[in-house]
């Protein structure tokens, strides 16, 4: 795949996710998918305080974010000690 094949299936991509959330614009999608993933690794290093911060950003900005919210769930149970072994 050459340059210009990329860049036009990493766009078609783009305008694919972004067009179930029309008010967010590609840079800002990205941006929130980076936090989201990072909040995972927070998660699987068991540093609540961290996830929780990256999850309560992206449903910040996007409030339809069934996944950031979900893992608010899974870290608030966590936090409060269901996780401690």
């Amino acid at each position: 795949m050459c340059g210009d094949e990329l860049s036009g299936v990493i766009a078609e991509f783009l305008e694919l996710a972004t067009s179930e959330k029309p008010y967010l614009d590609s840079e800002t999608y990205l941006a929130l998918g980076d936090r989201f993933n990072r909040g995972v690794v927070y998660m699987d290093d068991k540093d609540w305080d961290r996830a929780l911060e990256e999850f309560e950003y992206i449903v910040g900005i996007d409030e339809q974010s069934e996944n950031a919210y979900g893992n608010l769930g899974i870290v608030h149970l966590f936090r409060r000690g269901i996780g401690r072994s």
